[in-house]
């Protein structure tokens, strides 16, 4: 199977229980190649970090699920690498670079992109790239 881009929304659901935390852990399990911008690390941890902090999850969560938030992905590409696509993409959509870096991604690598963010998922149709929306 074709590799799939994972946004942040989603392998946050790989550690927390949330809504469609099911569904992101199939995800897991299809065989496919997981990949993202390096960032998605540092966006995974501020959730759970936040989580914790809010009340919604163990305060030990964050620094115990630190090492194993890039486990899943088979490939975590660095986000020096995605800016100039990126960058073109925000400004073509008006959408944030951050998420743009996803799109970029998946427009490098011909993949889909899978988010449980309905306005990812929008941009990226605008973009015409392939997405599922968890």
């Amino acid at each position: 199977m074709a590799g799939i881009v994972v946004d942040a929304s989603v392998a946050v659901k790989w550690f927390l229980a949330e809504d469609r935390s099911s569904a992101a852990q199939k995800l897991r399990r299809v065989g496919a190649d997981l990949i993202a911008p390096s960032s998605v690390i540092f966006e995974v941890y501020h959730a759970l970090w936040e989580a914790a902090r809010t009340g919604r999850a163990p305060p030990t969560l964050p620094l115990e699920g630190a090492p194993l938030i890039p486990l899943p992905f088979t490939r975590l590409v660095p986000m020096a690498d995605l800016f100039p696509r990126a960058a073109v993409l925000a400004d073509e959509l008006r959408h944030p670079i951050y998420d743009c870096a996803y799109l970029a991604l998946a427009q490098q690598e011909d993949a889909e992109v899978v988010t449980a963010d309905r306005d990812m998922s929008r941009a990226a149709r605008r973009a015409k790239i392939r997405t599922q929306l968890l």
